[in-house]
């Protein structure tokens, strides 16, 4: 588990919530559900761990976007380690709905 804080862009654009609490939002399987207890949102985000190379300065993410039944993303981040700075590299879309 790696625990995700509110520590990146502007706090007041986004909410972190835990997977037991998306779980039981969409128990009955209802994007309705989501938009009801969330109705500023714009979707669910979600972000895989970073697989680094044995260097640490290339690393790979993926990223999902859900929005609907038929909305949504995901894509694969090509990271690299530049002065300091995670750039990215490339994107590969995965899937689309």
């Amino acid at each position: 588990m790696c625990e995700l804080k509110p520590q990146f862009g502007d706090v007041r654009t986004y909410r972190i919530v835990a997977q037991k609490e998306l779980d039981e939002v969409f128990r009955g399987g209802h994007w309705e559900d989501f938009y009801k207890k969330y109705p500023q949102a714009g979707g669910v985000w979600t972000f895989s761990r970073p697989g680094y190379n044995s260097a640490r300065n290339e690393a790979v993410l993926y990223v999902g976007h859900a929005c609907g039944s038929l909305c949504g993303t995901g894509h694969l981040y090509f990271l690299a380690k530049r002065n300091d700075q995670w750039i990215v590299q490339n994107r590969l879309m995965l899937w689309i709905s």
